[in-house]
């Protein structure tokens, strides 16, 4: 890659770490709208080009994700609560059974159980704490390879 481009990439590290700082969960709202709004333009272009069976396909799926978008993104985010949950179960009984030394072998299990329990009980909350802390991650990942470079 040029260093120009290397250079605009690491710069768009940064603006959407600030981004995930900034908006949290808004993130969300902002991909659905734009995923929709391509998928709106793609069909506009479809029926200039008179290809009518693809527009009309691009267009209703570009309804549904605007209709539908934060849906499916609740129900995923209840999905992965309920799989941390029982991962988070598992590998207890499994580590309780092997009767370890020390606390250590607990940690995954049971931050895999805090982790699917907050993100039930409290989804606007932990999703918000989960896009602060990869937002925080780029921003330095993004300075520290501005510096390096």
């Amino acid at each position: 890659m040029k260093k120009d481009s290397q250079l605009l990439i690491r710069i768009g590290i940064i603006v959407l770490g600030v981004l995930f700082v900034i908006k949290r969960s808004g993130v969300i709202h902002i991909a659905i709208t734009m995923i929709a709004a391509v998928l709106l333009l793609s069909a506009i272009y479809d029926f200039i080009k008179k290809q009518t069976s693809n527009g009309v396909i691009k267009g209703v799926i570009a309804l549904c994700v605007m209709v539908f978008g934060w849906l499916f993104v609740e129900l995923a985010l209840y999905l992965i609560a309920a799989l941390l949950l029982f991962y988070g179960i598992g590998q207890l009984i499994q580590t309780v059974k092997q009767k370890p030394n020390g606390y250590l072998p607990y940690a995954v299990p049971v931050f895999s159980l805090i982790a699917g329990c907050c993100l039930l009980f409290n989804q606007g909350g932990t999703v918000d704490w989960i896009f602060v802390v990869v937002g925080i991650v780029l921003i330095v990942d993004g300075i520290l390879s501005l510096v390096r470079s």
